[in-house]
């Protein structure tokens, strides 16, 4: 046989005899600094089992030896296959990082199908890669964005340069999330785009934080410019005040005394306004506060409040949390309640068959809360009037309730809107954007 055939192969190879001793070695094999070691671990494996395809290692080397008999010779040809179990080794290391890293991970072909998601990427959206494998990131989407706002990122990541930017998206349970997101394409040898990767990171809490941190800051600003105002006009009410009670001590016509009764009333108004509006713009004990929590423990409180002849009926199914002032809280179902007992009263002379209902309830970043009474209702000419700041139909009624309840919900970002009919009786509702969290029910 020529050996010289083997002179040239990559991988190292050894003939032998019969009784194992070398015949030839190629200049691949003479390289390998552990050759004569290879060589008597590989012999005496297969002497030991009479394979042909042998896994010898030596050292931090391993090798895949191909063992054939060749008239009165053996030939043993050597494959390295270190670089393979190293490939393989980073393979899993790089795999066990991407599926272990605290954000989401996804890639997609050129055309957007989803070919991969890790393990962040299912847990901020609940959507496994099962769920998603095949599909466009379109799944989620919230709507809450234009189409010039994707045209912008296709273009961008198109043209070959990464796309930094904010998504609200939607989660699998429906629930609204903000994610920061780094989008880049993946090119081949030839500079072609094949795929694209988007590094996704959950920002909700941090937007929310963000948030209530600007939101603070107008308040403070806001809480001094009043307590300036109301220090002034506070000074200004009681000199009013000093006059009115000086002219009711004197004998007065009835329509002098008719228009003092009128000024007292008014700068008693503006007196109460004054002195809710400093406590409007004070934000200054904003805690956690779990909403059902606080009606349970202050449901006896507003039954005195309302009578004892109007049932009360709380409709709450988790523990909503969030972050509020308790006076500010205070101030929106107080109003709200002794606003629903008013419209009963009216109805119902005594109370009886009057009912309040009390639901609260969280969606999204929102605490939803609804007072129901089943009063008279609003007609419908004044039902755009009334949180107009002291407009009111009652004879002792300061037209500031509302009004105050209205500020307060809006300092907060939120909203408030009333549905009524005649006989049917009227919902208040009110939207805040305060969640902090849905706890378990106890």
């Amino acid at each position: 046989m020529d050996f010289s055939v083997f002179d040239n192969f990559n991988d190292p190879v050894v003939i032998t005899d019969l009784e194992f001793n070398k015949v030839y070695a190629n200049e691949s094999f003479i390289k390998i600094k552990i050759g004569d070691e290879l060589f008597d671990k590989s012999v005496k494996i297969y002497k030991q089992t009479g394979k042909s395809l042998l896994d010898v290692h030596v050292d931090r080397s391993n090798f895949r030896v191909k063992v054939s008999p060749y008239k009165d010779n053996l030939i043993f040809v050597f494959e390295d296959r270190s670089n393979i179990n190293q490939f393989v080794e980073k393979f899993f290391t790089l795999n066990s990082i991407i599926n272990q890293a605290p954000v989401g991970i996804i890639i997609t072909d050129k055309d957007g199908n989803i070919k991969f998601v890790n393990n962040g990427f299912e847990k901020m959206t609940g959507f496994t890669f099962n769920e998603v494998c095949g599909e466009n990131p379109r799944i989620w989407k919230s709507g809450e964005h234009s189409r010039e706002f994707y045209k912008h990122l296709w273009d961008t990541i198109l043209s070959g340069r990464k796309w930094v930017g904010e998504f609200k998206n939607k989660k699998k349970d429906g629930t609204f999330y903000m994610d920061r997101s780094v989008i880049f394409p993946i090119v081949d040898s030839n500079g072609e785009i094949i795929e694209f990767c988007g590094i996704k990171q959950d920002i909700t809490e941090m937007k929310r934080l963000e948030k209530n941190l600007i939101q603070n800051e107008k308040n403070i600003t806001l809480g001094r410019f009043v307590d300036n105002i109301a220090h002034d006009l506070k000074n200004m009410l009681t000199g009013i005040f000093s006059i009115c009670d000086y002219l009711k001590s004197k004998t007065l016509s009835e329509d002098i005394k008719c228009m003092v009764e009128q000024i007292y009333k008014y700068t008693k108004v503006m007196d109460e306004f004054i002195s809710t509006m400093r406590n409007v713009g004070n934000k200054k004990d904003i805690i956690d506060i779990d909403f059902c929590r606080y009606l349970s423990e202050n449901k006896d409180f507003y039954r005195r409040i309302i009578g004892k002849n109007i049932k009360i009926d709380v409709q709450c199914d988790c523990h909503c949390c969030g972050f509020m002032s308790k006076t500010h809280l205070d101030q929106i179902f107080l109003n709200l309640l002794v606003n629903a007992r008013d419209a009963i009263m009216e109805k119902y002379e005594d109370g009886n068959g009057g009912l309040i209902t009390i639901k609260i309830n969280c969606i999204s970043e929102n605490i939803f809360i609804e007072v129901t009474d089943n009063g008279n209702g609003i007609p419908d000419d004044i039902i755009d009037k009334i949180f107009s700041l002291s407009f009111t139909t009652k004879d002792e009624g300061t037209g500031v309730g509302l009004f105050i309840v209205k500020s307060i919900v809006e300092q907060y970002g939120g909203s408030i809107e009333v549905e009524s009919g005649l006989n049917k009786g009227t919902t208040f509702k009110v939207k805040l954007p305060v969640l902090d969290k849905v706890c378990s029910c106890d």
